[in-house]
């Protein structure tokens, strides 16, 4: 009987343990586009209306259409993206509207930051866009701010 109930256990603990193990695999697709991302810190710093007066960026990505658009604290911006392994991200053919906006205003170099993204990384409904070992900017997702 005893050996019955070990039986039991070891059978019952792998089975959770496979499944624990699969449920935290998710598409990374999935984990992009489910959100539109607003602007948390950017350059090692707190984001906040002083550097981008005219409004806080923000990216939406859509998985169907590879697409990425958003706002960049001035203009709209768009473009394409592809994801690949190890949490590779590549922002390709980025463009932007071109409005005059007054006031101190960080924009090129949030685009240019953008531009040098190679990876991504999502913990705790945080978003970090990094280029090597370098953490260029960090999101949230909009409805907690």
């Amino acid at each position: 009987m005893k050996n019955i109930f070990r039986m039991f256990v070891l059978v019952y603990s792998m089975v959770a343990i496979l499944v624990s193990c699969n449920s935290e695999q998710k598409d990374p697709l999935e984990t992009l586009s489910s959100k539109v991302w607003k602007l948390d810190s950017f350059a090692g710093e707190k984001a906040d209306s002083l550097s981008f007066a005219n409004g806080m960026p923000y990216l939406e990505f859509d998985k169907e259409k590879m697409h990425v658009s958003g706002f960049s604290g001035c203009n709209r911006l768009m473009g394409g993206f592809t994801v690949g392994e190890d949490h590779r991200i590549n922002l390709d053919k980025l463009a932007s509207t071109k409005m005059a906006c007054m006031g101190v205003n960080k924009e090129t170099d949030f685009l240019a930051a953008l531009g040098k993204a190679d990876h991504y990384k999502v913990k705790d409904r945080t978003l970090q866009l990094r280029s090597g070992d370098e953490e260029l900017m960090t999101f949230v997702p909009k409805e907690d701010q």
